[in-house]
Order: C-alpha cells, then structure tokens, then sequence
C-alpha cells in the first residue's frame, strides 16, 4: 500500500481538528454545491413524486400510469387494517356443514375462497377453496366427503402487516388471502390479493361488484347488493319504498345523510325499514369530500372571526337573546363559508392538479379568485373579507391602482400559494421562493410611480355626531340629533365642504322641510358644498310608500342619490313574509328600504360631482369604480354605531382605504361614532378622529387629474387570468381523459 493511500485512509477515519485546531475534514466545493442544487435527481420519496407527476404533465406516460406508479410508492406506508374485509362482513364455512350446505353458500356468494371454522369465527381452521369442490357438482355419492382433505393451511397476519411485505408474501406462498387477528388474537377481518393489488391499479371488479344494468342485483331472499347511484325513483319502485327525492336524487345520497358522517366499508345503518351495510368505499369521492369539508372549515373560521360583528348588532341592536344571536351568527357563517368558500377545495381537488405543482399553485389561485368575484354580486354580494386588502401598508398595495383588490388578492393568494408549494416540492423550492417574491418586488418597484396628480385644493369638514344608537330612532330624539349637529357644524361653514353621516337627520324630507332650506340658504350664504345623510319616503301607490337611505346635496350641492346595496335584515329582510316580526332584529328601522338605481347619477359640487357609498356599499369596487369614473372626489357616509366596539368599524376603514386607492381619488368618510377619517389617492389616512366621540375632522382634499389603470380596465386583468387558467385546466382534463370510477354498492336487506 503507497503512502499516499495509507494517509488517506488516515484522514478519513480521523477527521477531528489537529492540535493546531485546524479542521481537515474534506470540504466540498463551490461546483459540488452548485450541482447538489440544480440536480435533477431527487433526495427523497416526496422530490420523486414531484419529477413523476411533471413528467406526467408532459405527456410522456397517462394518469393510469402515474396513479399506479403512486400506489406502488405508498403501498410501503399501509396496514393489513387499512384495507380489510372487516369480519362483519366475512362469509365463513363451518367444518361440519355437509356438501349439500356448502354449494348454496358458494353459489349465492361466488366468492373464491372461505375461511373455515370450528366452534366460531375465531376458531380458524383453514382456507376452503371453491375450486376443490367442484367434483361433488359431478358426483351424487357425497359420502365419502371430508372437509379436511379439502382444507389448506390458512395465513394469519396482525392487523399492522405492511402491504408491500404482504403482497411479497403472497407471491412467496402462492396464497391469495390472509386472515387478520387483532392485539387479542381474534379474528378482525381478512385481506387478498386483490385487495393489495387494488391499491395499485386502482379498483379491480369482483364479486362485490353490480354488473346488472338496473344497479339492483338479489343476493338472498332478503339482501340485495344496490349501487349508490341508484336514482331514488328506481329504487322505489323496485323495493316499493317512499323515499323522497326532494333533497337527494340517488340512495347513496339518503344512505350517507343516515349515516352522519363518510362511511367506511363494512358500516350499516338503518333507514326506516331497511338495512343498509357499505360493501365498498370509493376513495376518489372520500377525497373530493373531505377536500371540500376542509375548504368550508375554514370559511367557518374566515367568516366566524371575521365578521364577527354581526352578533354585536343581532344581540345588542336587535334585541336577540344571547343563545338565538349566537345560532343566527353560525348560520349566517356557515351558509358564507359553504357558498364562498367550500367550493374551493370541491372543485380543486375536481382538477385532480399535481400536489405541490406549478400548475396546482395557479389554478388553487384562479379557484379564490373566483369566488371572490362572485361574492360582490352573487345573492346580492358580500364582498367584505377579500385577501386583498391584507395589501394595505405593504409593496403590495401598488398593484391595487392596476389592478382593483381582486387583482391584488390574486398576487397576495399567489405568494402564499408558492410557499405553500415550497413545502411540499422540494424540487423547485428556489423557484417557488422567487415566485413568492415576485409580487413584492413587483409592488416595491412600481411604489413611486404616481397615476394621478393634483390640481384644485378644497377644505373639508367631516361630523361625526356619536349619536346613541339605543335611542337614535325614537321620535322624541330627532330634533336633539338635529341640533347637536348644528352646533358641531356652527364653527366649520367656512369649509368647502361640510360632510354629516347616514342618516344624521331621523326625519323624512317632508317631515325636515324647514330645516333643509335653512341648511340650504347657510350653505349658499358661505358658499359651502353640504351632503347630508337622511332617511327617504315616496307614495307609489295607494296606500304604498317606498323608502330608501338618502345623502342629499345642499347649498351649493345639488342632487340626491338612493343606496343600492341593501344590507340584509338592516335595510331589507329576505324572506319578508316568513320572518317579519318573528324578532326585533327582524323589524329594525329602516329594514324596509328600496334599492336605489344603479345608473343614478353622482352629487354634484360646485367643484366637481362626488361618486356617493352609503355605508356597507362601500364594500363594492365595481359599482364605485363605475361612479368615480368621471367624479372629483369619493364621499362615503356611514353610521357604523351597529358595531359597536367590534372589528367591524376597522375593517369597514380599511375597505375605503382601498377605495381611494384604485380610483386615484381623495375620499371624506363621515360616521356617527367612527371611523371618521380623510383618505389621499395612494390609500393613506390624513386625518382621523378617535371613534366614540364627537366631533369636527378638519382637512385639505386636492381634485386628481387623470385615471388610475383601474379605472379604466376595471377587474377583466384579475378575470381574464381567471378564465383562462381555469379553461385551461378544464381543457387538459379532457385532454388527458381522467379515469372514472364507479359508484361503490351497498348491501340493502
């Protein structure tokens, strides 16, 4: 041995530092290195998958490989338990019973193979092949039968048996079952080949399966195997039942309601008359559920905090009892979370996208945004907690002039989409942190960049009067909110504008006729611009009237304009008839109100028109986008007083913030008890004044010139991204023809 191989072998057993404190353990280079992280090769079992499924994408080998390549893969991490026949749903053989019994047993069930048993199920004797009876079908002489000369040696495996060692097993002994003990040694169930191989193949016919074309096949007198697809009329009329087919229109759509929950092979359930027993789970439709029931569980948690002040107003404002308030919150969280959000995870997991891909990351992306959208205008909208405005005071909220808060939603779900990926595909995790970053540098860079500049400098006056809203309504308390408004506003008519929030004025315009001509001829005299919020009455018929929440203009203001986005139970209550009266929430003042147009016109000032929000419409960026087109300045006026000291009053600021940002215009928000505030083009509050207290906010407003990106493209960017990853992802489906699978029977006896 040379020298040299000597030293090596040296300094490979021995690699601590030397006495001079030197470490001599070889040191990989920067070229190592660089290879290391662009290889192609994968580190672990999850980087293999990644490679597969891409290569998948590719076209180089179907979905049909891919699934079985998959299962080949996991089959390692399964137990015997996993997969079992449960033992309820064994068919065994007594070693006593005569030919003349078995043959019934074997024809009726067609099973191949039947554990044989002594005194009961856990006194296993051996494995009966059906093959080795055969000749008695031939023979009439059935006395010299022995159940021991047909009996072989049965397969005993504890229930944590891996498959992949069980199907090595299987091939090793020629043996095709196995029956499974538990921890007790009693027998829990048996497992085949085929049901290991199932695992990898996917699912494999036998003699569980219904080939009848009507979905019905008898078993026994009284048992019949049914698919759960079955049509309830079908069923009815086979099995003379009167199952309803308003809420479902298969049985297994009345079997799952019965059983409260996702069965599993071998659960039964009674419903009426009938027994019903699952004789095979169809793992596709357990992910598709399971994926949809996480999406509306955390709808329940997005909506249940966040929008929690609804109880505030059911319970303290509406005069509910605690209990009543609490279930009339949850029902309102849970119809949100199922429309909003539970078809999300549904329909992503309807894609059947790689886990982990680049394309599973743009169309989860493409699925929220969706539905975003449709929460502005589906059932009237309730576009309150969309992901864009977590944008505000970040890099990111440069895109909302661009882009709307659909569009920055869009960016701010494709960074957190990217991470997310990261920690599952380790492959491309350097190009998922790059992808992740890329809308903050993106906002970063276009922060300086100005879309709109400013002409024109007005002063504004903003009252927030901090009325009670216990008392606000009683007809003794009108002209005391009158009048604290007047003295709040004595000091402040030298502004340009003077701004009072919704409804400061508890009377009629019929009733308040005196006093708006005096808030008139004040106006002109000082040649104030005055928009007042007030509660608005109209006869449309004999004995019909018409109301709606007005902001009127005064003095040098002119116009009025109607809310067009009602707030449910607040302005209006669905379901009128049914409802009306049940409760005091139900019959709050102003829950009668009309809609105004959607094409009426804006206020007009003497500086400009003003794009009017009253109160929770300010939540609707289309309909604003569609006013400030041609406006001067955004006005919204709100009584956020049925918040109380909720998150409502804050998110309800935030959502103006937006506003003024995609629209590049100043917007004056006056409320009764706050958020009362002023809000520049770029999103940034001016001036404030603290909530629960009254008061004058004083400030400058400049008229913008020019438009915001937005304000011209509206949402189409944020859809057409929308629409053509989803066609896409719908196309590549169809493509690719998606394997289908069958319905799994139940047994019905």
């Amino acid at each position: 041995m040379s020298d040299n191989t000597e030293r090596g072998e040296a300094y490979t057993e021995d690699a601590s530092p030397d006495d001079s404190g030197r470490n001599d353990t070889p040191r990989r280079g920067v070229r190592e290195w660089l290879t290391d992280l662009f290889s192609d090769e994968p580190e672990d079992l999850s980087e293999l998958m990644e490679i597969l499924r891409e290569a998948a994408n590719r076209q180089m080998f179907d979905d049909e490989a891919l699934n079985i390549i998959f299962g080949a893969l996991h089959v390692g991490d399964m137990h015997a338990r996993d997969i079992m026949i449960p033992r309820s749903s064994l068919v065994v053989v007594r070693e006593d019973q005569e030919p003349a019994e078995l043959l019934p047993i074997i024809i009726e069930s067609e099973h191949s193979r039947y554990p044989v048993v002594g005194d009961d199920v856990d006194d296993i004797k051996g494995i009966l092949h059906a093959k080795d009876l055969l000749p008695l079908v031939l023979e009439t002489d059935h006395s010299k039968f022995s159940m021991k000369d047909c009996i072989r040696k049965a397969t005993v495996i504890p229930e944590s048996k891996r498959l992949n060692v069980l199907l090595q097993e299987f091939r090793a002994t020629r043996n095709h079952m196995a029956l499974v003990v538990d921890e007790y040694g009693q027998i829990s169930g048996a497992v085949t080949i085929e049901d290991v191989l199932e695992q990898i193949v996917g699912d494999i016919e036998d003699e569980h399966d219904v080939h009848d074309d009507s979905g019905i096949k008898q078993m026994e007198p009284q048992s019949f195997h049914v698919k759960a697809n079955l049509p309830i009329d079908d069923f009815n009329e086979h099995f003379d039942t009167q199952f309803s087919d308003e809420e479902f229109d298969t049985i297994g759509g009345i079997v799952l309601q019965a059983f409260g929950h996702l069965p599993e092979r071998g659960e039964t359930v009674e419903v009426e008359t009938l027994k019903f027993e699952v004789l095979n789970a169809d793992s596709r439709r357990l992910r598709l559920l399971r994926a949809g029931l996480v999406a509306w569980l955390f709808g329940l948690g997005q909506y249940g905090v966040g929008a929690s002040w609804v109880y505030v107003s059911i319970h303290v404002y509406g005069n509910a009892p605690p209990p009543l308030a609490l279930f009339m919150v949850a029902l309102f969280v849970a119809v949100l979370a199922l429309l909003f959000v539970w078809p999300l995870g549904w329909c992503f997991s309807r894609l059947r996208t790689p886990r982990g891909s680049w394309f599973s990351v743009f169309a989860f992306v493409a699925l929220w945004l969706l539905l975003d959208w449709m929460s502005t205008w589906l059932f009237t909208g309730f576009p309150w907690l969309l992901p864009g405005y977590a944008g505000l005071d970040t890099p990111i909220q440069s895109l909302a002039p661009l882009f709307g808060v659909l569009g920055t939603g869009l960016f701010m779900c494709l960074s957190a989409a990217a991470l997310a990926a990261m920690a599952v595909n380790r492959r491309f995790q350097l190009s998922f942190f790059g992808l992740a970053l890329l809308p903050w540098l993106v906002g970063f860079v276009l922060a300086p960049v100005n879309w709109v500049t400013p002409e024109a400098q007005y002063s504004a006056a903003l009252v927030q009067g901090n009325i009670d809203q216990a008392v606000k309504w009683q007809p003794d308390q009108a002209v005391p909110n009158v009048r604290k408004h007047l003295e709040l506003s004595a000091d402040h008519w030298d502004a340009d504008i003077l701004v009072w929030p919704e409804a400061a004025i508890t009377l009629y315009p019929q009733q308040a006729q005196g006093l708006l001509e005096d808030l008139a001829r004040q106006g002109q005299a000082t040649q104030t611009d005055m928009v007042a919020g007030i509660p608005g009455v109209e006869m449309v018929g004999e004995g019909q009237y018409e109301f709606q929440n007005l902001a009127i203009g005064l003095g040098r203001a002119r116009g009025r304009f109607a809310k067009q986005h009602l707030v449910p139970f607040g302005e209006y209550v669905p379901l009128e008839g049914l409802l009306r009266g049940l409760i005091t929430f139900f019959d709050l003042p102003m829950s009668r109100s009309s809609p105004g147009r959607a094409d009426q016109p804006n206020l007009q000032l003497s500086f400009g028109s003003a794009a009017m929000a009253i109160c929770y419409e300010i939540a609707y960026p289309a309909s604003m986008r569609q006013r400030a087109r041609d406006a001067a300045v955004l006005i919204t006026i709100s009584n956020d007083t049925w918040f109380g000291a909720s998150i409502g009053p804050l998110q309800h600021m935030q959502i103006a913030r937006m506003r003024a940002l995609e629209n590049g215009r100043w917007l004056l928000r006056a409320t009764n008890n706050g958020v009362t505030a002023i809000v520049a083009p770029d999103g940034t509050i001016q001036g404030r004044l603290p909530q629960f207290e009254a008061g004058v906010l004083r400030g400058s407003i400049h008229v913008m010139n020019g438009e915001t990106p937005f304000k011209v493209m509206g949402h189409w960017p944020a859809l057409a991204y929308v629409f053509g990853v989803l066609s896409f992802a719908l196309l590549r489906r169809w493509r690719k023809s998606a394997s289908t699978t069958t319905s799994p029977p139940l047994a019905g006896s």
